[in-house]
């Protein structure tokens, strides 16, 4: 038999209550974690400043990894620093969290950083790492991904490239 999913709401709300960030999340944020789980193949989040949207989509992010930890992500975001942010608090989480642990990486395989790291229950080590940090701009031919998210990447020149 096949193991049940937990549902993404569970998950956040036992995520925030271990990192101490609150006892369970807001009407707004569940409404955001249903549209992540099941919402269209392409999601996009609009809300208020201060509703949690990157926070709750890297939580998004590791529940995915929990329950497969062989899919490949790709962070982007306008400048480098905010991608990498995500990434480092992602690895933070996985290390700080007891029943998250079995996803830290192995230290000795070369991909532990917080621009590129494979999850510790990956079978499969591939070309492409778990997660992996980019600024929209850099060089992301070439990457492979189940799921990228592109977090803050509006930029003036970001924002011009449908009229260009």
């Amino acid at each position: 038999m096949a193991e049940q999913q937990i549902p993404l709401g569970q998950f956040c709300t036992a995520l925030m209550r271990e990192l101490k960030m609150a006892d369970a999340p807001t009407p707004v944020q569940l409404q955001i974690l249903d549209y992540l789980e099941k919402g269209p193949k392409r999601r996009t989040i609009c809300a208020f400043r201060g509703c949690g949207k990157s926070t709750l989509s890297a939580m998004y992010i590791l529940w995915r990894l929990y329950h497969n930890p062989e899919l490949k992500i790709l962070i982007l975001s306008a400048s480098m620093s905010r991608s990498e942010a995500m990434s480092a608090w992602l690895l933070k989480t996985i290390c700080d969290v007891s029943w998250l642990r079995h996803m830290e990486p192995d230290s000795h395989d070369g991909r532990y950083s917080k621009l590129a790291f494979d999850v510790g229950n990956c079978k499969h080590i591939e070309q492409s790492p778990t997660i992996r940090a980019a600024g929209l701009m850099g060089q992301i031919t070439g990457s492979r991904a189940d799921i990228c998210l592109c977090d803050d990447g509006e930029t003036p020149q970001t924002a011009l490239t449908q009229v260009q």
